[in-house]
């Protein structure tokens, strides 16, 4: 009896996909050279301390992507290299445009930004509704506390939002 039940739960963990199976199935690929290619074109080819990207940074990565329904290849997901080494997956605008518009919850949404006596930007300040919420959600981001030195700081409008 024993051996019996060993060999179904043998059996039943050797037919279910592995995430990077499951992914790689969607587009058609085999999981090896599914997660080549994540390395290779999406992944930047060094973290911050000169290591490359390893199979768990592209695990972790894969699972937000699988979680939110998000695709690898189109930059809605960002494997951002992080100070101490290693990814961290950040969404890109595009990224959060796809999840909060396949959300059956989502019932629309207000941007607008909050500028100074002097026509300085200030703030940037996001409303967003539910179907499920009787009141919207309303986040503020600061420019003095989120603006950095880096390229994409370049478009402020677009990073604030």
């Amino acid at each position: 009896m024993a051996d019996e039940t060993k060999t179904q739960a043998v059996a039943k963990t050797e037919s279910r996909l592995s995430l990077a199976e499951t992914m790689a199935h969607n587009y058609g690929m085999e999981a090896a050279p599914f997660l080549q290619a994540l390395k290779q074109v999406v992944f930047p080819p060094l973290d911050r301390k000169n290591q490359p990207p390893t199979d768990a940074h592209v695990i972790a990565y894969l699972s937000v992507c699988h979680q939110y329904g998000l695709n690898p290849f189109i930059s809605q997901l960002w494997p951002f290299p992080l100070r101490d080494g290693g990814f961290k997956p950040i969404p890109s605008v595009d990224g959060f445009i796809f999840v909060k518009n396949t959300h059956s919850a989502f019932d629309g949404e207000e941007y607008k930004e909050i500028y100074d006596e002097k026509g300085n930007l200030l703030a940037g300040e996001m409303t967003i509704w539910r179907k499920d919420r009787s009141r919207p959600f309303v986040h503020r981001e600061w420019l003095s506390e989120v603006r950095r030195d880096t390229e994409p700081w370049k478009m402020v409008h677009r990073m604030l939002e």
